[in-house]
């Protein structure tokens, strides 16, 4: 049964095979569509997105063909010639007929071994050939050469050319240098073979130099592979239901700013290392756009040893909320005509009758009292007494029922919580807050006004004297309305900003829900928030300044306003033009062997790259040196790293 299971093996479609292709990793991409971070799902092979036959380098192709298939593009499917030869080879000296097999055949190998999940043996060499025979019949070479560079077996666990390229030179396979290349073919022939070997096949490919200085590179080569260790996640977690998923199913687009992400966990890790002598193990980061409400950095824990939690998503666990909802409350007043932001208040001591011979006394943070204070002041300062009095003023039920519309998830009834909800003793999650004060100062829950007296008496320092003083960490270099909180014997400390075009939420304390030791929103998740509302304004600032600053193109100058813009009036790359071919002089030295980069309309905005490495200026202009052959790719970007213009050209 089995031997007619193998004769009747056809190979599929490229279509087919294409489409069921299935790479070993998860792509997260930036909101600029970069790559920020890799999941692994396939622990078995590494193999890397399908790399489209005009995306590798030449270099790869050309040493391919001279080391497997000579004749490829000659045969159809079999290479009578060196078949012959190896049979001959196998009769009288017992070799095996490895070197008779073409590309084609080597690919059926590989499709049947997929399909029937083990390797094939010599006794059914012949079913190869008629697979290959038929391979070629309904596949064009192009296709035969990419399905084999991108599902070939290669060392350990790598799969295909594109994982083989990033795990041993970090790099696309478009950008392989011949040497880089040479190594790779060098392992499709042997790929569990030592580095010594590694390095004599190769020297068959550069007979004019040094067969030492080729030897160390392969060794370099194996050793840097063998002590590669993936780098820590960017994203230490990512709840994939915010994401876009993209038909390949290995693509998810996110809308964090990785500029953002890298600086929030920076900042995050730097600070919990300083707070640990305080029993602090925990940390987490939201940052939203105030506009569209997209995620701008997703940090939901340290990714360190800290604690056992560094897989645990801290955004969206349960905490007590502290004095974060005391904006909410005022809020309400404001809007209900029942308050106004100069409303007086008389924080004294309060005893508040639950029944049953029960009696609540909430007391300041740091046990005075301040007596008659502004409602701006009060709520700025987190004072207690004055917000469950304006509780009192509001109604319990219609904080509750705001609450509920805002999105924060199973709510008791406003009796369950009594008076103490104003202090905070109902479970809210990082991400409920931050999009709450995101609805607070830029949605619908409260009038325009109530909006705006709100914000603006959270963001002045003035106001927060009672309890921080005029100078404190809270004070921001751009406006930014700022609440602090911390629940019940410091288990918990928050903080909330919101500025122009952003809202952000930190939570600092332990997943094991112990107590942090003197840490206060001064000290525990206010240092966080303050950095980040600075860089991502400045950023901002910066950005639109560049924009506002930014130089019209001489050309551009004197433009009518009814005259098109036309292609010659177009920054982009003027020479060299795409997929030109040049040629190294073996007379002329190296380093004298250069071309002169042209741009058409350049501005002080732009970055030239080869391969992705920034070409600097020389005297003023672009050059790129003549010392490698194979395929450079040229690309011209903006200061944002948006793609400008680019270019593919061949150096032989």
């Amino acid at each position: 049964m089995l031997a007619q299971n193998l004769v009747a093996f056809t190979p599929p479609s490229f279509e087919q095979v294409r489409l069921d292709f299935r790479p070993s990793d998860e792509f997260l991409l930036d909101d600029k569509g970069q790559v920020i971070d890799k999941f692994r799902r396939d622990l078995k092979v590494r193999k890397f997105e399908w790399t489209s036959l005009s995306l590798v380098s030449q270099n790869v192709l050309f040493y391919l063909l001279d080391a497997e298939d000579k004749r490829f593009f000659e045969h159809s499917g079999i290479d009578y010639k060196a078949m012959t030869k190896a049979v001959v080879e196998r009769l009288f000296q017992g070799r095996q007929l490895r070197g008779a097999s073409t590309l084609s055949m080597q690919l059926c190998t590989i499709l049947e071994n997929k399909r029937l999940g083990r390797k094939k043996s010599f006794g059914e060499k012949w079913d190869q050939v008629k697979c290959a025979l038929s391979l070629e019949q309904t596949w064009t070479k192009d296709q035969i050469l990419e399905a084999y560079l991108n599902l070939v077996p290669l060392r350990g666990e790598i799969v295909g050319i594109h994982a083989a390229a990033q795990s041993f030179f970090r790099k696309d396979p478009s950008a392989l240098l011949p040497k880089e290349a040479s190594f790779i073919v060098a392992l499709i022939k042997s790929p569990n073979a030592k580095a010594q070997a590694i390095g004599l096949s190769m020297c068959r490919q550069f007979p004019e130099e040094n067969c030492a200085v080729i030897l160390k590179f392969a060794q370099d080569q194996v050793q840097k592979n063998s002590a590669f260790v993936n780098k820590k996640n960017l994203l230490s977690f990512v709840d994939k239901s915010i994401l876009k998923q993209d038909h390949s199913s290995v693509r998810f687009q996110a809308t964090i700013d990785s500029d953002l992400q890298k600086k929030a966990m920076t900042t995050l890790k730097e600070h919990l290392n300083h707070l640990r002598r305080q029993n602090v193990s925990d940390a987490a980061i939201l940052m939203i756009d105030n506009k569209t409400k997209a995620i701008k950095v997703y940090v939901a824990n340290s990714g360190e040893s800290f604690s056992n939690s560094a897989k645990f998503d801290h955004i969206k666990s349960k905490r007590q909320a502290g004095s974060t909802l005391k904006p909410v409350i005022y809020g309400l007043g404001i809007d209900l005509g029942y308050l106004k932001i100069d409303s007086l208040f008389d924080d004294a001591p309060l005893n508040i009758s639950l029944g049953n011979g029960l009696i609540y006394n909430p007391r300041n943070f740091d046990e005075h009292f301040r007596g008659v204070v502004s409602l701006e002041k009060a709520m700025a300062s987190s004072l207690n007494v004055p917000a469950v009095l304006a509780y009192k003023l509001v109604g319990p039920d219609r904080v509750v029922q705001l609450l509920k519309n805002a999105g924060v998830q199973n709510l008791a009834d406003a009796d369950y919580y009594g008076p103490s909800l104003a202090l905070g003793s109902v479970d809210v999650s990082l991400w409920e807050l931050v999009f709450l004060y995101r609805d607070i100062f830029y949605g619908n829950h409260f009038k325009k006004e109530t909006r705006e007296l709100l914000f603006d008496a959270l963001s002045k320092a003035e106001n927060r004297i009672y309890s921080f003083g005029l100078e404190s960490v809270l004070n921001t270099k751009f406006k930014t309305a700022i609440k602090t909180g911390t629940s019940k014997d410091m288990r918990d400390n928050w903080c909330i900003g919101v500025n122009e075009k952003y809202t952000i939420g930190v939570w600092v304390g332990n997943s094991s829900g112990a107590s942090m030791w003197n840490v206060s929103g001064v000290s525990g998740a206010a240092p966080i928030l303050k950095v980040l509302s600075d860089f991502s304004m400045s950023k901002v600032m910066n950005k639109n300044m560049f924009a506002k600053n930014q130089k019209t193109p001489a050309v551009l100058k004197n433009r009518k306003s009814t005259e098109a813009i036309t292609n010659s009036t177009i920054l982009k790359i003027h020479y060299p033009v795409d997929q030109s071919i040049f040629a190294i002089d073996p007379e002329i030295p190296l380093e004298s062997q250069k071309i002169l980069i042209q741009l058409s309309n350049q501005d002080l905005s732009h970055a030239l790259y080869l391969n992705d490495e920034k070409i600097e200026k020389v005297n003023g202009n672009y050059w790129i040196n003549l010392n490698q052959r194979g395929k450079f790719k040229l690309t011209l970007k903006d200061f944002e790293q948006n793609v400008i213009d680019k270019v593919y050209f061949i150096v032989r």
